[in-house]
């Protein structure tokens, strides 16, 4: 299962998906016919599947919580993407900006690849 969305093609008849992901009245978004499964099917729990991947990201936040993270303990807005960084095209940046900029209290949270140093 890859990409939750559908792809717009002609000629991808199905998309497996649940009612969480793809909810029953958005049909007449999908190019394909909605496969529901009974449960949430999209899955992402770093504990699971590759062991070097796991190892490295609690290797990397042990003992993480909101002030550690230099959260507030109760932001007004909190702006989250946890898609790959090249996903981020220059106008959703700045409209976070904005969003930023007009709300003291909100915060911004990216995904941070395990390549990436941590500040």
């Amino acid at each position: 299962l890859g990409y939750p969305g559908s792809s717009g093609a002609p000629y991808i008849d199905h998309l497996v998906s649940d009612k969480v992901v793809s909810p029953p009245e958005t049909r007449a978004l999908y190019s394909e016919t909605l496969v529901l499964m009974p449960n949430t099917y999209q899955v992402n729990d770093y504990r699971a599947g590759f062991e070097h991947v796991r190892e490295a990201v609690l290797a990397a936040a042990p003992g993480t919580t909101r002030a550690s993270a230099g959260l507030p303990a109760a932001p007004q807005v909190f702006l989250a993407n946890f898609n790959q960084l090249y996903k981020i095209d220059p106008r959703q940046l700045d409209l976070w900006a904005e969003v930023l900029a007009r709300v003291p209290a909100a915060r911004l949270w990216l995904l941070r690849s395990l390549s990436t140093p941590a500040p």
